[in-house]
């Protein structure tokens, strides 16, 4: 590898520098294995021991066209392991092993956008929340869902979700997203009271070291970030099986589309994307774009309105 540093040691330095970053332990994962690919697609066609200074884009064109051909990845997994090679000679130049970052001017592949985001509308959403099991664990599962579907956070933002968080003078949360950037959202009064008594009255003791954490396990540690996609997912089901509701089983529903939902209603109710942007913690404003879609029915009654003679 590069001037006599090995392959360990170089992985070892890229996790240092995502983890300085903030990125999840999920995301760190996923761009390792797309760099160790690429190792061992360098070690097949130039050998051990080859220089990472000596990398042009020709290899990466190579790799990212051998990897599509044989898995048949699409250009949204192409672009992902572009992404995390690009991170990966951004932090060799930090730590000084590379003087240029050689995937650069690669160019991501083009990709479908989905015309309209799968989401729940507002009935869906208020019958979703009449499904939830009346177990010991409701109040927590509820308030779980409410924070994806009334305040659009992400799976792991409640996960990391602390005791501190919460802002009792001006009734809203600090949420930690993506990067490990912070935003401030008040919430709707509603959700605040019921998130307080969740705090009070069922939120487990918490074992040692879970402390801060909000939002616990039976156990008394953080909830992890797999079981609250079960429980949404588990939730969701149920609801599928609701008379009336066994056409949302063709729809594509998880975690991330009750944060769609939210997206969705605050734009249909007329709020201006750059607070949507900003309620969603999205970094760019053409990611918050796609909820400006609208419904054949919305476009069929802007067409009534119109009062034509002729």
């Amino acid at each position: 590898m590069a001037n006599g540093t090995d392959q360990e040691e170089v992985i070892d330095l890229f996790e240092m520098y995502m983890e300085d970053l903030g990125y999840s332990k999920n995301t760190r994962r996923h761009y390792i294995h797309d760099v160790t690919l690429f190792f061992n697609f360098l070690s097949m066609h130039k050998g051990d021991g080859f220089d990472l200074s000596k990398i042009r884009k020709h290899d990466l064109h190579l790799f990212l066209r051998k990897l599509r051909n044989e898995h048949d990845n699409g250009a949204t997994s192409r672009n992902r392991r572009l992404m995390a090679l690009r991170l990966f000679f951004k932090a060799m130049m930090k730590y000084d092993m590379l003087s240029n970052n050689p995937a650069m001017d690669i160019e991501p592949a083009k990709t479908k956008k989905e015309v309209i985001p799968t989401y729940l509308n507002e009935e869906e959403l208020q019958a979703l929340f009449q499904v939830i099991d009346r177990n010991s664990h409701f109040v927590r599962n509820k308030i779980i869902l409410l924070l994806m579907s009334y305040a659009g956070l992400r799976v792991m933002e409640v996960h990391h979700l602390n005791i501190g968080d919460i802002d009792r003078s001006q009734k809203g949360i600090v949420v930690r997203g993506k990067g490990n950037k912070t935003r401030y959202l008040p919430l709707p009064e509603p959700l605040f009271e019921q998130l307080l008594i969740y705090e009070a009255n069922y939120r487990p003791k918490p074992q040692d070291g879970h402390e801060d954490a909000l939002i616990l396990s039976r156990s008394g540690k953080r909830i992890s970030n797999r079981s609250i996609q079960h429980i949404t997912r588990k939730t969701i089901q149920q609801l599928q099986n609701v008379k009336g509701y066994e056409y949302l089983k063709s729809k594509p529903l998880s975690s991330h589309k009750l944060r769609h939902s939210f997206g969705t209603y605050l734009v249909k109710k007329g709020i201006d994307l750059r607070t949507v942007q900003e309620l969603l913690g999205h970094e760019n404003i053409s990611t918050t774009q796609i909820y400006t879609h609208v419904s054949n029915k919305q476009k069929e009654d802007a067409m009534r309105m119109l009062n034509i003679k002729f």
